[in-house]
């Protein structure tokens, strides 16, 4: 569903107010096992058939049913996830009207919920829709680069590229001032192709940009000018990390939250480290 309408529908949801708690709200992420959802619709169908309210055990029972049915036309979650909102909107009291409303959204949903209530749960929606800072991250060493995007909760990894550069041994018979020459022009060639891709990749609107990896060449990278004057302005500053590839990305968001402390994803995972402390 395109960001425009979704902002409309969140609007004609909000407004509704269930006489009971009788209004469900079902998140579902892309990745998650189909049979799951039916289990634990079957499950909350059994928790329902306890309620003491014949009319609020009736209209939540219904609502089930109806999204058992909407579950049916599906063979698999679709990529982005899967919203359904169901439950009795009528607004006189005694009266029946269930009503479903399916959302296929415009983003990745990375939430499991179900959730009953007097009101449809929507934060995990209004989130979709929200402005955000984004963040570019290049990952970069000799052999290969990987960017990503990070924008409140989410991290997108864009593309990755290998390079031809080889290691610091040359192959018998090269003489060693060859091998260097031809070492650097590939490796000069590698960093103008990330550089061309970073430009194709990330737009004026990104806030920030971080660039990390292992090694060296995450310094010459950027102390020599490969990237352009718009891009290098946002850089906020250079990363240490183990690893490139997604390990490396997520190295480099756990590594320099300091400087990216506004997202959303980094004062999560601050909340969820604090969190894990207590426990401890």
């Amino acid at each position: 569903m395109e960001k425009e309408k979704l902002r409309r529908l969140i609007k004609e949801l909000e407004a509704i107010r269930g006489r009971h708690t009788e209004l469900i709200s079902l998140y579902i992420p892309g990745d998650y096992d189909f049979n799951k959802i039916s289990e634990l619709i079957e499950q909350e169908q059994a928790l329902t058939r306890n309620v003491k309210s014949k009319t609020v055990r009736k209209n939540v029972l219904s609502a089930l049913e109806k999204i058992s049915q909407e579950l049916k036309l599906y063979t698999k979650i679709p990529e982005n996830g899967l919203v359904i909102f169901c439950g009795n909107v009528a607004k006189e009291e005694g009266k029946s009207e269930i009503k479903i409303w399916s959302i296929v959204p415009h983003k990745k949903i990375n939430i499991k919920l179900y959730w009953c209530d007097q009101k449809f749960e929507l934060g995990p929606l209004k989130e979709l829709i929200r402005e955000k800072a984004s963040y570019g991250i290049i990952c970069l060493d000799k052999s290969s680069a990987d960017f990503a995007i990070i924008s409140g909760k989410n991290i997108e990894i864009l593309k990755h590229l290998e390079s031809l550069v080889p290691g610091k041994t040359r192959a018998g018979g090269q003489s060693s001032v060859r091998f260097y020459r031809v070492r650097e022009n590939l490796l000069h060639d590698f960093l103008k192709k990330v550089s061309e891709t970073a430009r194709s990749l990330f737009d004026e609107n990104i806030k920030g940009l971080i660039i990390s990896g292992p090694g060296p060449i995450k310094e010459k990278f950027y102390r020599e000018n490969y990237l352009p004057n718009d891009l290098k302005k946002k850089v906020l500053g250079l990363v240490d990390t183990s690893y490139t590839e997604e390990q490396g990305i997520r190295e480099t968001v756990e590594r320099g939250r300091d400087l990216i402390r506004e997202t959303d994803f980094a004062k999560e995972q601050e909340l969820l480290k604090k969190f894990f402390t207590k426990l401890g």
